[in-house]
């Protein structure tokens, strides 16, 4: 049993299997299946995790294993789905982890998804631990990309950060704010536990009435490319039996007790009613 606390006071036990609600923020109730797995990442807006480069790092050791995984010579069978839920993906800086879900259930499965970041600006990672680059959320990849091409090609190349950032311009023009936000979504996949609190306290907080649930999900992901690749592809495989389902939202709670037992990983899962 591990045990969460949320902001303004209230908190919640979980465990898998187990199913509690609560008054969240005096605005939503939720059911856990089960929180975090992989710790809490608390480096400041997603920069650097020990090796990892928060806001889309590719470590040169994983980038050899993704050469199949531009938008421009995808491998995988492409799919249109019928779509019955609206989704949005989520992670600190729109780079990396909600980028590359958005990639592949975009590309793959056919689906419309939205992405954003949470943090107070978009970093990414310089040649040195303090000297990240930072950039306004709107700032289009490409000119993220032409900045740090002027800087220093070779050594941006090598990181991946211009791969990266040559994928996300093919998805769309500039990393999205979340508190910006204003449309609902029937469902929110976080990437982190800050990131998961910061989308709840932005649904708790804002004036905007839908009159309808919002599911907030949580898988922690280590922000590097060779993770965020590896779990896009469990999330997508999860959203897909979720948008299969007759009854999603009687089925979530199934549903990620299958993805729980199926990939050995922790899901959170709230619902806010905002």
């Amino acid at each position: 049993m591990s045990e969460y606390r949320g902001r303004g006071g209230g908190g919640f036990h979980h465990q898998r299997g187990a199913h509690r609600q609560q008054q969240h923020g005096g605005r939503s109730s939720y059911k856990d299946n089960r929180g975090g797995g992989g710790g809490r990442n608390d480096q400041d807006d997603g920069y650097y995790d020990r090796n990892e480069g928060g806001g889309g790092y590719y470590d040169r050791d994983s980038q050899s294993n993704s050469q199949q995984q531009d938008s421009t010579n995808y491998t995988g069978t492409n799919q249109v789905v019928q779509q019955k839920l609206s989704l949005a993906v989520v992670c600190a800086s729109n780079q990396n982890r909600s980028m590359s879900a958005h990639y592949l259930l975009s590309k793959k499965y056919g689906m419309a998804v939205s992405s954003f970041g949470t943090g107070s600006s978009v970093k990414l990672p310089g040649k040195t631990r303090d000297t990240p680059n930072i950039y306004d959320f709107g700032t289009p990849y490409q000119r993220m990309f032409d900045d740090l091409k002027q800087q220093d090609e070779e050594f941006y190349t090598n990181n991946g950060l211009l791969k990266m950032l040559t994928r996300n311009a093919q998805i769309k023009a500039a990393p999205e704010k979340w508190q910006e936000n204003t449309k609902h979504f029937d469902v929110v996949v976080t990437f982190e536990l800050r990131v998961f609190e910061a989308v709840i306290d932005s649904i708790a907080s804002n004036n905007i009435y839908y009159d309808r649930p919002i599911h907030v999900i949580n898988l922690e992901v280590i922000d590097n490319h060779k993770e965020a690749e590896r779990n896009a592809k469990t999330i997508a495989e999860f959203v897909k039996h979720l948008n299969d389902s007759n009854d999603w939202e009687n089925d979530i709670t199934q549903l990620i007790a299958d993805f729980e037992k199926k990939h050995k990983q922790d899901l959170m899962h709230l619902v806010l009613f905002a």
